[in-house]
């Protein structure tokens, strides 16, 4: 017995609903407290500071952007180099010592910088306002430090290459 197109179609479009019924209800559970929230900060006139705060982890997320698009960069490049063979064992360990810390770098940016967490998700897990705002300012400062270890991390890594560098012309011109 053969079923016709309209059959299956109603019954993926069933499935496909069923899947993101599910998909929403376990990910966006807090989604419902959020417009509690936000319409207790429109009336506690707390909106300008919540919005300050949200354009403070906006400029986060740019800033690490960026640097996980460079360390993209000087992976692409480092992986240009990899032809070349190395002449000293010290040459070829600044060389994968840097790599590794640009990957390490990138690896932070990416997954402690511009990972996404509401920030109105942040303030409906809070008991009240003042607190959410409180939590959403040590959020802004935990992404802080993620974004100045990454940025460590690549000027270190630059160090490293520049050492390569050096050793590499001192020992093949001189």
């Amino acid at each position: 017995m053969t079923k016709d197109k309209s059959y299956w179609d109603n019954i993926w479009n069933d499935l496909l609903s069923l899947v993101l019924s599910v998909i929403r209800r376990l990910f966006l559970a807090g989604l419902k407290s959020e417009g509690k929230i936000l319409n207790e900060l429109l009336r506690r006139d707390e909106w300008k500071r919540f919005q300050f705060l949200e354009h403070q982890l906006e400029v986060l997320d740019r800033k690490a952007s960026t640097i996980v698009s460079l360390d993209g960069l000087l992976l692409a490049l480092t992986a240009s180099f990899l032809a070349i063979k190395t002449p000293h064992l010290a040459i070829g360990l600044a060389f994968a010592a840097s790599s590794s810390l640009v990957l390490f770098s990138a690896l932070v940016g990416a997954f402690k910088v511009l990972w996404t967490k509401w920030a109105t998700i942040i303030m409906a897990k809070s008991s009240d306002v003042e607190k959410g705002l409180d939590e959403l300012i040590a959020f802004r400062d935990e992404k802080t430090t993620y974004l100045h270890c990454s940025i460590i991390l690549m000027l270190m890594a630059l160090i490293g290459y520049t050492i390569s560098i050096w050793l590499y012309v001192l020992i093949e011109v001189f």
